[in-house]
């Protein structure tokens, strides 16, 4: 399973149909047990009984989320 955020007790998740995490996961070898992505609660990601959590995080996002687009345009 690929999770994204924790907010207010609520995981959100990408499902099966996220092609780019689902190569993700055939990379390692794994498959994701949840078929929507989207929010669960923890009963829900427990009832789903997944082998391992991969938590997808990035702080750096935040920075790039704030540059001009001429920033980019220099990177070319």
């Amino acid at each position: 399973m690929l999770m994204v955020k924790y907010i207010d007790g609520q995981f959100g998740v990408y499902g099966a149909n996220a092609s780019l995490q689902t190569e993700m996961l055939k990379i390692l070898n794994a498959e994701n047990v949840a078929e929507k992505g989207g929010t669960l609660s923890t009963e829900n990601l427990i009832s789903l009984n997944p082998d391992a959590i991969v938590y997808v995080h990035a702080d750096k996002m935040q920075v790039l989320i704030k540059m001009p687009l001429s920033h980019f345009y220099q990177m070319i």
